[in-house]
């Protein structure tokens, strides 16, 4: 007679929620979704999602401190960064003059609001575990998409709720460029906003699988969802009119299977570059028919950024030290429009920020970032392996304005995920049912 656990020949199962544990999710869930509905909407000075998310914080530290305490601890490399960031921010900014009451409320909304976001889904993490905490994220991410698809195909309710949700926040439906072009971006603040979050749900997901397979010794395994994920996530991209995360999704894909399957890899690749040689024509012309502006390079869109990260180069180049917190391109262009005019869509220097997450951070922080190299590598040596699954996202920002310790705090949801317990740590784990075998 032998005795086996189940739990050595069998995948685990997906462990139920209790009941407060399953409240705790959908109410998490749906504060992600609010943040997403109402960005501009604020209550005094600060944002009505900093209110939310500071009292779901509150209430779940304060029922078990343990977990704030707990969260606190396995991130204290990235707090130390997110607050070295800060501080060096409003350096910066005293530097260049700033105004006190404009630097207080930027390290409210970067530096603070990136601590609370990471804490709290940490907490979270600590009550319901990494895989429903992130299935929040991509779920409160799935109800933006889905009206974003009945956008692209022209429904018309889609676009007006999202006027609705605009109108309440006292935008101004006319100004936005992206309604006239009905360019779909689902209830989100932009299609470009849509595509952050598209790849923070893709990045939260793989992490999650990535995880799991770990967790079974299969980490090098070919994940044929993460494959699947992948493919949706391009597809879904696409309907956005998004190119730079398509780009990112491809490029994931390629890494992807080249570190898992390398002999296979070079095997298939020859024959796939041949057939897409082929084939690509007749599919880029199919899409050009669709209307889509994924398959254009030439717009102004994408000529323009040359000129803009020539600008941004200048910028760092005059003001190594950094313009602070309040940096706003836009507030320089006039100084540099002798050189600027000659160069393709040179008017874009006037209206547009940089789209490029690197000159931007050279331009908010200066050159004091080499301060924090130690911390950035120790925050890298802990979160190294989550690279590959950010790579939708790291593509995205270089074309961008968007990134962490600067305009993008739901970033740190997903960092929390990559860390946070598989198994809600304030919940008992039941014994393996055990098979006898005669």
């Amino acid at each position: 007679m032998e005795v086996h656990s189940s739990a050595a020949f069998d995948l685990p199962p997906r462990q139920r929620l209790s009941l407060l544990q399953s409240l705790i999710f959908l109410t998490y869930t749906l504060t992600i979704f609010l943040t997403f509905l109402f960005p501009t909407l604020r209550i005094g000075p600060l944002p009505m999602r900093s209110f939310l998310v500071v009292g779901l914080l509150m209430l779940l530290s304060l029922s078990r401190i343990s977990t704030l305490q707990k969260a606190l601890t396995v991130h204290r490399t990235l707090i130390s960064l997110i607050f070295g960031f800060g501080i060096l921010g409003i350096i910066v900014s005293a530097v260049n003059g700033t105004d006190p009451a404009t630097i207080t409320q930027a390290f409210l909304e970067i530096h603070v609001q990136s601590f609370i976001v990471l804490i709290l889904a940490s907490v979270v993490c600590e009550y319901c575990g990494s895989g429903p905490t992130g299935r929040a994220l991509i779920i409160a991410v799935g109800g933006t998409l889905i009206v974003a698809i009945f956008q692209y195909l022209d429904i018309g309710w889609s676009w007006d709720i999202r006027k609705a949700i605009g109108d309440f926040q006292g935008e101004v439906f006319e100004q936005y460029g992206y309604f006239n072009s009905k360019r779909p971006m689902g209830l989100s603040f932009t299609p470009v906003t849509l595509a952050t979050q598209l790849c923070l749900a893709f990045a939260a997901y793989t992490i999650s699988r990535q995880r799991f397979l770990s967790s079974l010794g299969s980490e090098r395994r070919v994940d044929t969802r993460t494959v699947i994920a992948t493919i949706l996530f391009i597809v879904a991209c696409f309907a956005s009119g998004n190119r730079s995360p398509i780009l990112g999704g491809l490029l994931f894909l390629l890494i992807y299977m080249a570190t898992r399957r390398p002999g296979l890899f070079l095997l298939v690749a020859p024959f796939a570059v041949t057939i897409g040689i082929l084939v690509l024509p007749d599919l880029l012309q199919m899409l050009s028919d669709t209307g889509s502006r994924v398959t254009s390079v030439d717009d102004k869109s994408a000529t323009g950024r040359i000129t803009l990260y020539y600008y941004g180069w200048r910028l760092f180049q005059d003001w190594p030290i950094g313009y602070g917190l309040a940096f706003n391109p836009v507030d320089h262009w006039s100084q540099y429009w002798n050189e600027l005019r000659s160069m393709p869509n040179a008017q874009d220097v006037q209206s547009f920020p940089l789209h490029n997450y690197i000159l931007n951070m050279l331009n908010f922080y200066g050159v004091g970032m080499m301060f924090l190299i130690p911390l950035m590598r120790r925050a890298f040596s802990i979160h190294a392996w989550t690279i590959l699954f950010f790579t939708p996202y790291i593509v995205h920002i270089l074309f961008h304005n968007a990134g962490p310790f600067w305009d993008d705090s739901l970033v740190w949801i997903v960092v929390a995920v990559a860390r946070g317990p598989r198994n809600p740590a304030i919940i008992r784990t039941r014994w393996p049912k055990t098979k006898i075998v005669m």
